[in-house]
């Protein structure tokens, strides 16, 4: 493959990913957990793609659990600059994440994207076999495209992930904590 046979999609920095542009053509389902305050990327795979429906998974995005989760970061860090990235990235939230779910509110969902072999202590989870049909009731080869960016919780997928390979027109995983 030519280097221009691939895109960038999503900001320049992390939340960016390279993808095969042959693969957008074919792209009529999009999937995509872990999304924080960042969705470029999302943005992007729905304007360059024809979907028929998408799904996204992040309990993360609504306010209360921002709110929770930055108290907890700044109660737990020493750190006055950390204090201030956390509190920016708290008001980044709460500026911009109600316009995102207004915009894809039919079909965002408050879960975790978890295993379904492993026992996850992430809640409200929801596995690969819960979502897939919320896409679609059938999903033909080679049209549904994954991204997952899951803090850890990739490595617990990859069995359910292979389990419906022959879905994908591609899959973005962003790997976290390698385990040795």
């Amino acid at each position: 493959h030519a280097l221009s046979d691939f895109i960038r999609l999503g900001r320049s920095y992390d939340g960016g990913y390279v993808v095969p542009r042959r693969a957008l053509l074919n792209t009529r389902y999009f999937l995509s957990a872990g999304i924080s305050t960042d969705w470029t990327f999302e943005f992007d795979i729905i304007n360059k793609c024809s979907l028929l429906s998408y799904v996204f998974l992040d309990p993360t995005t609504n306010i209360n659990s921002r709110f929770n989760l930055t108290l907890s970061m700044l109660w737990n860090s020493r750190s006055t600059r950390l204090r201030l990235l956390y509190l920016a990235s708290f008001f980044k939230a709460v500026l911009t994440l109600p316009f995102f779910r207004l915009i894809v509110s039919d079909r965002f969902l408050d879960f975790y994207l978890s295993s379904s072999t492993s026992q996850s202590k992430l809640s409200p989870a929801l596995t690969l076999d819960d979502v897939i049909p919320l896409l679609s009731d059938s999903i033909p080869s080679q049209s549904l495209a994954l991204k997952l960016d899951i803090e850890g919780e990739e490595w617990a997928l990859l069995d359910d992930i292979l389990k419906y390979s022959r879905l994908y027109t591609f899959i973005v995983l962003e790997f976290h904590d390698v385990p040795m």
